[in-house]
């Protein structure tokens, strides 16, 4: 019998996309004029993000917006 895994890049629910960005839902709606991924119109009600297009965003964005002299007292 021939096992095969799952690909790695998958179409996702909301749900995910904020757990995976630690956004609120109309956060994702609102940064997506600023470059978000658009989500994939399933059917009236439903969208999904491919997983790999969040993944390439979230890894587009800064570690910290905290300036390095605020880490560093202490």
């Amino acid at each position: 019998m021939v096992k095969f895994s799952p690909p790695e890049d998958r179409l996702i629910k909301m749900r995910e996309v904020i757990q995976l960005t630690s956004l609120s839902r109309s956060s994702i709606y609102k940064k997506m004029a600023q470059g978000f991924p658009a989500p994939i119109q399933m059917s009236a009600r439903s969208r999904r993000w491919w997983r790999s297009d969040v993944m390439a965003y979230i890894a587009s964005r800064p570690r910290s917006t905290i300036p390095q002299t605020e880490l560093n007292c202490g």
